[in-house]
């Protein structure tokens, strides 16, 4: 079963992380876009899963995991297009998945003690990579799919920097010598 979990997140991956990445435009989208993207999402890979013969119970499971995990995300992706709120939600799913998968396979794997912990070794590497792989992801899919940027409130003129040297500078000293 995590197969067909794991089948239709590889499939659902590609389409929407090049979806956030080729396609322009920051239309504004409710949570209603958002959640209905997450059904086409799932739709879609339930098609895809269908054609490779995957039996239909399998099928509605693995397009209702990337349905319910594009729905988990909803409150947090408020500013986000629904490409990129899909990208998260598929990139969260399909990792999460893969190591389920993973640990599973070494649990069955009939591996000795030596072997045993080697593997679950290798599979604490893969989590870690995982969380830092999503941080440097939210940063992404944040900068390419936010739909309205907030400005910080500056002085008319004024570009704050680590080492200010205007008069009417207003940012608080970085260093100790004397601002010029």
């Amino acid at each position: 079963m995590l197969a067909v979990l794991l089948l239709a997140g590889l499939f659902a991956l590609p389409v929407t992380m090049l979806a956030v990445l080729v396609t322009g435009g920051r239309r504004p989208a409710g949570p209603v876009q958002r959640a209905a993207g997450g059904v086409g999402l799932g739709g879609l890979a339930a098609a895809a899963l269908a054609l490779l013969g995957v039996p239909a119970a399998e099928t509605a499971v693995a397009a209702g995991g990337l349905v319910a995990c594009a729905a988990v995300w909803l409150p947090v992706t408020g500013r986000w297009t629904v490409r990129g709120h899909l990208a998260w939600g598929t990139a969260v799913y399909t990792g999460a998945v893969y190591l389920l998968y993973m640990g599973e396979w070494t649990l069955r794997s009939g591996l000795g003690f030596l072997g045993l912990l080697g593997g679950t070794a290798l599979w604490l590497l893969e989590a870690c990579t995982y969380l830092l792989s999503l941080a440097y992801l939210w940063e992404m899919v944040d900068v390419l799919a936010t739909r309205a940027w907030r400005r910080r409130a500056t002085p008319a003129g004024h570009i704050p920097t680590s080492d200010c040297r205007s008069s009417r500078c207003t940012c608080p000293p970085t260093t100790s010598r004397p601002r010029w």
